[in-house]
């Protein structure tokens, strides 16, 4: 439900519950007749104690984005538990950790290191035009161009270089390495023609259909 991600799946015996709360926000509640949910945090460390209500009991999977590139350590019910984290995680890496039913959870994730930072691409290329992504503490492990967006591209552990091709709207995929976590970071841009003769005026509107491209290739 909402920006809390709950996703109850009573025939598999799994409570999913995945926060998308904005990185601003510092408390969030969330009660229903289901289930209620406190949000808080404080320094680095995050909060969340969860109380489902639900008619069967469900054991507990729960993905949190990461805000820093480590965890010192993540509690439920006062006690330390392993976490891994998500495979194939795009835009934002996040851990996952399984807990059996309870009739409450306490988790406390407290984060270490360093904040994670996008490289800052423009919104738009021309046709045949360079493209450069520098990476300040990510480290580039690959690069999957579904659209074939790209070419002469070639990179070391913090740049990649390239030049744009086709035009139209333009995703590409880079996987990087920070700290403990590894995902994939999206970029998207127009490619304009480069032909002064004529208009291009397919844009991004409301209108617009992307394609759903699958990262397990």
């Amino acid at each position: 439900e909402g920006l809390f991600g709950i996703e109850p799946d009573a025939l598999n015996d799994t409570l999913l519950i995945k926060p998308g709360l904005p990185a601003q926000w510092s408390f969030a509640a969330l009660s229903v007749p289901d289930i209620s949910i406190d949000f808080k945090r404080k320094n680095n460390i995050d909060f969340y104690t969860i109380t489902p209500s639900f008619q069967k009991e469900m054991h507990l999977k729960f993905i949190g984005r990461a805000r820093m590139d480590n965890v010192e350590s993540v509690k439920v019910n006062g006690k330390i538990i392993q976490w891994k984290q998500l495979e194939n995680a795009i835009a934002n890496p996040s851990i996952e950790i399984n807990i059996p039913a309870k009739k409450n959870y306490d988790i406390q994730i407290k984060w270490a290191g360093k904040t994670f930072v996008k490289p800052a691409l423009k919104d738009s290329f021309t046709n045949n035009e360079n493209l450069q992504l520098q990476f300040a503490d990510e480290r580039i492990i690959k690069v999957f161009d579904p659209q074939k967006c790209l070419k002469q591209a070639n990179t070391n552990d913090h740049q990649l270089n390239a030049v744009v091709q086709n035009t139209g709207n333009k995703t590409f995929f880079v996987e990087v390495q920070q700290g403990v976590f590894t995902y994939w970071q999206p970029f998207s841009f127009y490619v304009k023609s480069n032909n002064k003769n004529k208009t291009d005026t397919s844009l991004i509107t409301d209108q617009s259909v992307f394609d759903t491209i699958d990262l397990q290739h």
